[in-house]
């Protein structure tokens, strides 16, 4: 064979390899070189007198973000929501599918909408999840029945002496470090440990209430890591829960609260039987807990997208009190994350 023949097919082989990377760096540089003009113009740079349509043709379509892994069609949008064309900046959000789970996108299109005087998007949204009739065996969310679990918050270990340690589990923990106001600060005394299945945790725990057909999460309360499950029932419960069913897991059993729910507050608790030594779970009973399990596990599916998706009830800050609110944020974006799945993609408002 020829030197000339081998050289061929690897001469094309390079070209082949060459080209789509020098056109995909090329556009790059450009879409670099783009970011860095829009930026200049909002800051203020008089020699840049670029319109938004100026701006929409010169940006290369692809890539659809940029270097901050803004969609470019924000980007755009904003250029003509300063020139007041709020129609043509909403339209141009509306077609952007680069991605759907930026959230800057839906602030931009509610702020657009509001200042043409019109429903914003989240107000839109909002409706659409109230007027809408999710039902299962013909009941509506307004009376489905309710679960009850609890999550841990891992918090950063504190590293205390064991002097220390026992002043704070005796409640005076507030009598420690007061030499020192910088070191006291950064000490939580409201956290605590406990453990799990031969598994150690130190921190908080977020014992949720959510609808058994929803999956939305409609109370949350926090106590730290040691307190049991069963001690955290009828701080979740409210007026509207009557005549409704309470599935609980077998860690509840032991509740001495359950006849109060039930006698008291109208509310029928049903728990999954727990298996003891010596005295194990009957046929019938393990049959009865795969039943009501169907219903129960549905709580772990909440966590589960809290867990994965949001990455947990994880606490990086100091006391209860900061360890409350951030589990109410995470609740409240898990439920807005909830609401728009349900909602199964109506059209979108004009």
């Amino acid at each position: 064979m020829q030197t000339s023949e081998i050289k061929k097919p690897v001469f094309l082989f390079l070209i082949v390899l060459v080209v789509p990377v020098f056109l995909l760096e090329t556009t790059h540089c450009y879409s670099s070189i783009m970011q860095k003009q829009r930026i200049l113009q909002h800051n203020g740079n008089k020699n840049i007198t670029l319109s938004a349509k100026q701006w929409d043709r010169r940006t290369p379509k692809f890539p659809s973000i940029d270097e901050s892994t803004h969609p470019r069609a924000v980007n755009i949008a904003e250029r003509y929501a300063n020139e007041k064309r709020y129609r043509e900046a909403i339209d141009l959000l509306l077609a952007d599918k680069s991605n759907p789970y930026y959230s800057l996108r839906e602030c931009r299109l509610a702020s657009y909408y509001n200042r043409m005087e019109k429903a914003d998007s989240a107000a839109y949204w909002a409706e659409k999840c109230i007027a809408m009739n999710i039902s299962s065996n013909q009941e509506t969310i307004e009376n489905e029945d309710i679960i009850i679990d609890s999550s841990f918050n891992v918090a950063p270990r504190q590293r205390n002496t064991r002097d220390e340690n026992k002043l704070i589990k005796e409640g005076k923990g507030g009598e420690l470090w007061l030499d020192n106001k910088y070191k006291k600060r950064q000490k939580d005394i409201d956290a605590t440990w406990t453990k799990k299945r031969n598994e150690t945790f130190y921190g908080y725990k977020a014992h949720v209430k959510c609808g058994a057909i929803s999956k939305v999460i409609l109370e949350v309360y926090t106590t730290n890591a040691s307190t049991h499950d069963s001690q955290v029932i009828l701080p979740l419960l409210h007026p509207n829960d009557v005549n409704k069913k309470l599935y609980l897991d077998a860690g509840y059993s032991g509740a001495k609260s359950l006849s109060t729910i039930k006698n008291e507050l109208h509310i029928e608790p049903i728990v999954c039987e727990k298996g003891r030594r010596n005295k194990p779970l009957t046929d019938a009973q393990k049959k009865s807990n795969r039943i009501k399990s169907k219903t129960r596990c549905l709580i772990e599916h909440v966590f589960g997208f809290i867990e994965q998706s949001m990455k947990g009830f994880v606490v990086r800050t100091i006391g209860k009190i900061r360890a409350e609110n951030n589990n109410y944020l995470t609740c409240a974006v898990y439920n807005i994350s909830r609401w728009l799945q349900l909602i199964s993609a109506p059209s979108q408002p004009t």
